[in-house]
């Protein structure tokens, strides 16, 4: 995140916790849509940079709630480690704007350094507020170690099988 870390060697990650079923059921499928929860909700609330609301809502930059509708939400919070107080007050901003009622399920980013760990499972369940809406938690993507990216629209289909071993297809469109 600085000029500092350009051409650094990338460090091993020992991963302390897997991938946790919040909730949910077990399989659902859809297109890829979501991001880092701060900059999404300064695309909605602008308490960060209000610039970034106006620009959002000039050229109709967050989705719909009709957009949101069968995709698979992905959500991480970034290298700010925000409270689970203001996440709360985020993912409750989403819900009004229709993200997880449209949505076919939500798959949340490992937290920064697993600060807030716990508060964020219980935040993410009391504001979904549906014990049948699909959850997986605690995935490598984003802003925490080892970072690794999530396409934006790719289909896809999650799935927990027996051994408890997280299976993700991705299904490419034919040109």
């Amino acid at each position: 995140f600085s000029e500092q870390s350009l051409g650094q060697r990338r460090f091993e990650v020992k991963e302390k916790r897997g991938h946790e079923w919040l909730q949910g059921q077990r399989a659902f499928s859809g297109s890829l849509l979501g991001g880092c929860v701060e900059s999404l909700f300064d695309l909605i609330k602008g308490e960060r940079n209000p610039i970034e609301k106006e620009i959002a809502e000039k050229y109709h930059i967050f989705p719909t709630a009709e957009e949101w509708r069968g995709k698979i939400v992905f959500l991480e919070t970034s290298e700010e480690k925000t409270t689970p107080e203001n996440l709360r007050k985020m993912l409750e901003t989403f819900k009004q704007v229709g993200v997880f009622e449209q949505s076919a399920g939500l798959l949340f980013g490992k937290p920064q350094d697993e600060v807030y760990y716990e508060e964020y499972k219980n935040v993410i369940r009391e504001v979904i507020a549906n014990p049948n809406f699909p959850v997986l938690y605690n995935l490598n993507f984003g802003h925490a170690y080892p970072r690794t990216i999530l396409p934006y629209g790719i289909s896809a289909r999650v799935e927990l099988d027996g051994s408890a071993v997280l299976v993700v297809e991705t299904i490419f469109a034919e040109e």
